[in-house]
């Protein structure tokens, strides 16, 4: 059995690791969307660098898993290399019980992932869809105003409470080339439809949406973007895709955590095994986004992409843990 010391060790080991491998997978992605951003637009280095910025915190939370298994695999090749993991092996500590700290390394990166994808990467999509509108002049939300379309009109509202829309202004198509513009000072939701306080429902306003999906249709940018009250509300396919990957991706960070661990174990403290040992992860993850953005056509039911991934990843844990649970293998 692994004491509390010894688990506190391997833990505290890890989590360093994970620190390390984060820290470089974050600065990786600034410096390559960086030099995007920069490529893409005409602006300054400092806008460019902030654009950057604002997108780290959702790739990260993407790519959890491979940094769960990147630092178990720093962390495990740092005991091997150190002759510590051998040591616990031989004073009767199992392999199981040595790795069991490592896999809660990983369950830490989910949760931190889960917890920064409803905080940090809500705030950094808002600010970049803020920063976008000033640049760019029409998009579909800037500065409390939304563009939407309802039928065959185009409406500009400005939510102005629960059920409530403010000033708003619609123009829809004549025969031939005219527009017809319709103002109208604020609508309110009846139970059945959008219409003025006191006036009858007429077409655009009847069109509009309903409260709840207006406040979805309202929130700026991909679903992989938007906090998890919003998401969930959401019934278009490729955010009821996004919500089973709010929860899978997070969950298969354990078994990430042990397939890194397990390929420095096996063939020893070299880079060559720790880049292995995150490979398989890249590779269920490849097979798992592919899935979802299938999901998000209709071509797949999204609640099979997570069990895919779950599926996936819990093959490759077994397949490379397996030598690990010889005897004599890394100690």
């Amino acid at each position: 059995m692994t004491g509390r010391r010894t688990t506190a060790f391997l833990a505290t080991r890890g989590l360093r690791a994970a620190l390390v491998a984060g820290t470089a997978l974050g600065l990786l992605l600034l410096l390559v969307g960086w030099v995007e951003a920069g490529a893409r637009s005409g602006g300054g280095v400092m806008d460019a660098l902030v654009g950057a910025l604002l997108e780290v915190p959702g790739h990260l939370v993407r790519g959890s898993p491979l940094v769960a298994a990147l630092a178990a695999a720093l962390a495990a090749a740092g005991l091997v290399r150190a002759g510590e993991w051998q040591a616990l092996g031989a004073a009767g500590s199992s392999p199981a019980a040595r790795l069991a700290p490592l896999a809660l390394v990983g369950l830490l990166v989910g949760t931190g992932a889960a917890l920064v994808q409803d905080t940090l990467v809500p705030i950094a999509a808002i600010e970049r869809a803020r920063r976008e509108s000033a640049g760019s002049g029409g998009p579909l939300v800037r500065g409390g105003e939304a563009w939407l379309t309802a039928g065959e009109a185009v409406l500009r509202v400005t939510p102005a409470g629960p059920g409530v829309l403010g000033p708003s202004t619609a123009w829809r198509r004549l025969p031939g080339p005219a527009l017809e513009r319709l103002d109208v000072g604020q609508l309110a939701w009846n139970g059945r439809t959008w219409a003025p306080p006191g006036g009858p429902a007429a077409a655009p306003w009847s069109d509009l949406p309903p409260p709840d999906t207006l406040a979805v249709l309202l929130v700026p940018g991909d679903p992989a973007d938007r906090p998890w009250a919003s998401l969930r509300r959401d019934r278009r396919l490729d955010a009821r895709a996004e919500v089973q990957a709010r929860w899978s991706r997070p969950v298969s960070c354990v078994p990430a955590a042990l397939t890194g661990a397990a390929l420095p174990i096996t063939l020893g403290a070299t880079s060559p095994a720790v880049v292995l040992g995150v490979l398989p992860v890249v590779a269920w993850e490849v097979v798992a986004l592919a899935l979802q953005s299938v999901a998000g056509q209709g071509a797949l039911s999204p609640a099979w992409v997570a069990i895919v991934r779950l599926l996936l990843a819990g093959i490759v844990t077994g397949l490379a843990l397996r030598p690990s649970r010889r005897p004599g293998s890394g100690g």
